[in-house]
């Protein structure tokens, strides 16, 4: 069977929340998620993504949880933090890749010599860690994605529910984000419109590993 990555976002969906988002990690692992992801960098106004004071308590949930978590970097800052509790493998949204202005930084992140999960292009010199993912506009109601991941080894979804990933899954995709919430009514974060409940994101997983099963290893040779 292909094995698929499954990565739970939940950077945007905490509210500065500790309790929150270790349940929301609790719960993305129950989900059959494979990674969940938080976002490191954020200044501390934002306080609805703020996590950089958090990271040994992430590290330490997901040892407690038994589910591997992913940093997504923001900034030179956050990048600092990952690396004092040991993150081992990090993420490069596609508006970092895509701003010549980050540069630095995202040559930093792939200096690690860590596996990166770049979104889009990146101005730099990739490695043999860099690992191409495909994002769609933010958010989508109209999905886009290429006809065969042969170029990207997998898909960041801004989409509603999870037909576009299942589809990415029968491309050829080998690694599958999508936002995850609780409480996919909260009016006050943007993202809960296009996140998934842990219902939903254990469709993904039971219907993605069905897929990747049907399909075999045809897109992995």
């Amino acid at each position: 069977m292909r094995s698929i990555t499954y990565v739970a976002e939940l950077g945007s969906m905490h509210k500065r929340n500790k309790s929150l988002a270790y349940e929301m990690m609790r719960q993305a692992k129950a989900a059959g998620a494979t990674i969940a992801k938080f976002q490191f960098g954020w200044p501390k106004e934002d306080l609805t993504r703020y996590v950089d004071d958090w990271a040994d308590d992430i590290a330490q949930w997901s040892n407690a949880i038994g589910i591997e978590w992913m940093a997504s970097i923001f900034s030179q800052d956050g990048l600092s933090v990952a690396q004092g509790v040991g993150a081992d493998k990090y993420k490069v949204a596609h508006q970092i890749a895509l701003d010549p202005a980050q540069v630095a930084l995202v040559n930093s992140i792939i200096g690690e010599n860590k596996p990166v999960y770049i979104s889009g292009l990146v101005h730099s010199s990739p490695n043999a860690y860099s690992i191409y993912v495909h994002a769609d506009t933010y958010p989508t109601y109209e999905p886009h994605m290429p006809k065969h991941f042969t170029d990207y080894y997998g898909y960041s979804s801004h989409a509603h529910g999870i037909g576009d990933a299942l589809l990415a899954i029968g491309r050829g995709a080998q690694y599958v984000e999508k936002h995850f919430c609780l409480d996919k009514t909260d009016p006050h974060v943007r993202d809960t419109s296009f996140s998934l409940s842990p219902s939903e994101f254990g469709d993904l997983v039971k219907y993605g590993n069905e897929i990747a099963t049907a399909l075999g290893d045809r897109h992995t040779q």
